[in-house]
């Protein structure tokens, strides 16, 4: 049925939430699973702009040494998630990239083939999302393959039998 999902993830108690549904999809024949982290640009120059009292040469070494860590830590944590698939049979691959996430996770489901996104999801109080959407909002009005958000609310795995 969906043999190959991406999975983009943030980290969040929801992302995990759902990365629980997703371990449970062999079962329904998932053979592959893309774990797809997208370092938010707007957040990454955010943090960027922290160091901007440095001068130019200094702030262009730690831009570098601060987008460097990010990565690092987001694939400590999606090696994890990969370790724990590879537990149930399913093999997965990793998917670090710099951009607007929203953009980043269509993209990779249209250069992947995916045959289902399976996102976890939380509600918004941040102003810009009420007005713009979330991200998990945007995938599924845009997305050419179906979309699976699982809620934050959810108190227990997905159970396929």
């Amino acid at each position: 049925m969906f043999r190959r999902i991406l999975f983009p993830t943030d980290f969040s108690e929801s992302s995990f939430r759902a990365f629980d549904c997703v371990k449970s999809f062999r079962k329904a024949g998932t053979e592959e699973v893309i774990i797809l982290h997208v370092l938010d640009e707007h957040e990454v120059d955010l943090v960027k702009t922290g160091i901007g009292w440095l001068n130019s040469e200094k702030m262009t070494e730690y831009d570098s040494a601060i987008e460097s860590k990010m990565k690092e830590n987001a694939r400590q944590k999606a090696e994890n998630m990969k370790n724990a698939l590879a537990e149930t049979g399913i093999n997965a691959r990793i998917v670090i990239v710099k951009g607007v996430v929203d953009k980043e996770i269509l993209s990779c489901a249209q250069r992947e083939r995916a045959s289902v996104i399976v996102m976890g999801r939380h509600s918004s109080d941040n102003l810009k999302e009420i007005i713009l959407g979330t991200t998990s909002e945007r995938v599924l009005k845009q997305a050419k393959m179906p979309v699976l958000m699982i809620n934050e609310g959810l108190t227990s795995g997905c159970d396929l039998e």
